[in-house]
C-alpha cells in the first residue's frame, strides 16, 4: 500500500508490522472489496466494533485513526471529498486515561538547569532543548531532516506523512531554536536527520530522551509528552490563542478545510508567540541563575 511504504521510511519496524497487521487481520478482510468512495463511518465503526469484541480495545482504538490516515491521504490524491472517521471512536468502550507525567511551570528553572548542565551525548541535550522551544511530538522532533528546515524564514515544514494526524504541519523556529539547529551542522549536516545517531546509524531514539530525563533526576516527574502540556497549559494562561496554541500542537481545529485556513491564518501569530515563548524559556534560566 502506497500510504503503509511512504510511513515505511520514518517510523521504527515495531510500529510498521503494528499498523500493518491491523490492516492485514481486520481492515482489509472488513473493508478491502469496497471502493474507498464508498465505505461509510458505519462500516468502518462494525470493523472496529468486532476487534473490540475479541478483546482487543488497544486494537480496536488503533484501526479508526489508521483508516483516517488512510481516507485523508485519498483526499489529498483528489480520490474522495470526505473522512467518515471523525467522533466514531466515541462509540468505541473508553479506556483508562494515563495521564504523562510533566512538571508545573514553577518547577522548570530548575529543570532547564540540569538540562543546559547535561553532559551526556550533545545531540540528546540538543533535542530536549529543542523541545522545549517547540513542543512537537517526541516522534516528529527526532525523525527531523535538514531539507524540512527553511533557515531563511525560520520554519520547519513537516511533511503530512509524519504527522499523527497526517496533515502537513509549520513549525515557526525562534532564534534560539535555529541556534541549537545550527550548531548540530558540523555533526549531522551531511546525514538525513538532523538528531542522526553515529552508532546506530538511525535517528535518535525516544527511549534516549527519556533515559537522559532519568538521569537528570526526573524519572515519573517529566517526559517528552509533558513539554507540551506545560506548554499548552503556560501559553493558554499567558491569554494567547487558544486556535493558534492548538494549531501549534498539531492538534485538530476544524474541518480540514478550516484546518488549512487557520495554519495560513495564524502564521504570523504562531511566529510572534514562539519568539515570545523562547525568550520566556531564557527568562526562566535567569531567574534560577539568580
Amino acid at each position: 500500500m502506497e500510504w503503509m511504504e511512504d510511513r515505511k521510511a520514518v517510523i521504527k519496524e515495531g510500529t510498521y508490522l503494528r499498523d500493518l497487521s491491523v490492516f492485514e487481520k481486520d481492515l482489509f478482510p472488513a473493508l478491502g472489496h469496497m471502493p474507498i468512495d464508498q465505505i461509510k463511518g458505519k462500516d468502518i465503526l462494525a470493523c472496529a466494533k468486532q476487534i473490540e469484541a475479541r478483546g482487543a480495545q488497544e486494537m480496536a482504538k488503533r484501526s479508526i485513526p489508521l483508516a483516517g490516515r488512510i481516507f485523508r491521504y485519498a483526499i489529498r490524491k483528489g480520490l474522495i471529498e470526505n473522512d467518515p472517521t471523525p467522533h466514531l471512536q466515541e462509540a468505541l468502550k473508553p479506556r483508562k486515561v494515563k495521564h504523562m507525567a510533566r512538571l508545573d511551570i514553577s518547577e522548570f528553572p530548575p529543570f532547564l538547569e540540569r538540562m543546559d548542565h547535561y553532559h551526556g551525548n550533545i545531540l540528546v541535550k540538543t533535542a530536549l532543548q529543542f523541545m522545549t522551544l517547540t513542543f512537537v511530538r517526541t516522534a516528529e522532533l527526532i525523525n527531523m531532516e535538514w531539507n524540512e528546515i527553511d533557515f531563511d524564514n525560520h520554519l520547519w515544514r513537516i511533511p503530512a506523512y509524519k504527522m499523527k494526524m497526517a496533515l502537513p504541519h509549520i513549525v515557526p523556529l525562534s532564534r534560539q531554536a535555529i541556534e541549537l539547529i545550527k550548531g548540530l551542522q558540523p555533526l549531522t549536516g551531511n546525514k538525513q536527520f538532523v538528531f542522526y545517531n553515529h552508532s546506530t546509524a538511525k535517528p535518535l531514539s525516544n527511549n534516549a530522551l527519556l533515559s537522559a530525563i532519568r538521569t537528570m533526576g526526573y524519572t515519573g516527574k517529566m517526559t517528552g509528552h509533558g513539554f507540551r502540556g506545560l506548554a499548552s497549559t503556560t501559553l493558554h494562561e499567558q491569554s494567547y490563542m487558544h486556535d493558534a496554541i492548538e494549531i501549534q500542537l498539531a492538534h485538530t481545529v476544524g474541518n480540514a478545510v478550516s484546518q488549512a485556513y487557520n495554519h495560513a491564518q495564524h502564521l504570523e501569530y504562531r511566529t510572534k508567540m514562539m519568539q515570545e515563548w523562547a525568550n520566556f524559556i531564557d527568562s526562566l534560566r535567569n531567574l534560577n541563575r539568580g
